[in-house]
């Protein structure tokens, strides 16, 4: 969504002041902000016991919005749904443009597995020219793990 709005966002999406940075928290407030990219309008809200201590649902969701001002509009409109698309054809056209250049691409979640002897920079190469032509030429960070 940032990328949509040709904006860098640095940092982790998913802390927020006053909460504990912790694995738990994060998790929770990852989940929260997804939900709300992805609901069209109303979803489940969390219960109060496995929130950070303190803290209730809509207050989460408002620390959110206030983190997140530049897609904040884009929250409960059913975004996250065409996002799944850009993603999908970002992948696809990775895989086929790899395939065209006889290189072996194992698609994971959003990345992929390459053969130890294919160059990282082929495969960051290609990932990068494919985001950024669907992208509408934004580029992204991409790692290595």
């Amino acid at each position: 969504m940032y990328a949509q709005n040709n904006i860098q966002y640095e940092g982790d999406p998913y802390t927020i002041e006053g909460i504990e940075n912790t694995d738990y928290n994060r998790n929770i407030i990852k989940k929260i902000l997804n939900q709300a990219i992805n609901a069209e309008d109303r979803y489940q809200r969390f219960e109060r016991k496995i929130l950070p201590k303190g803290w209730k649902h809509d207050q989460i969701l408002e620390a959110i919005k206030n983190k997140h001002p530049n897609i904040a509009d884009k929250m409960n409109t059913g975004s996250g749904i065409r996002l799944q698309k850009l993603d999908s054809d970002i992948c696809e056209k990775v895989l086929t443009e790899a395939i065209n250049k006889d290189i072996p691409l194992l698609p994971v979640h959003d990345g992929f597995i390459a053969p130890n002897n294919i160059g990282e920079g082929i495969i960051i190469g290609l990932m990068s020219q494919i985001y950024s032509q669907i992208m509408k030429n934004y580029e992204i960070k991409i790692e290595i793990k």
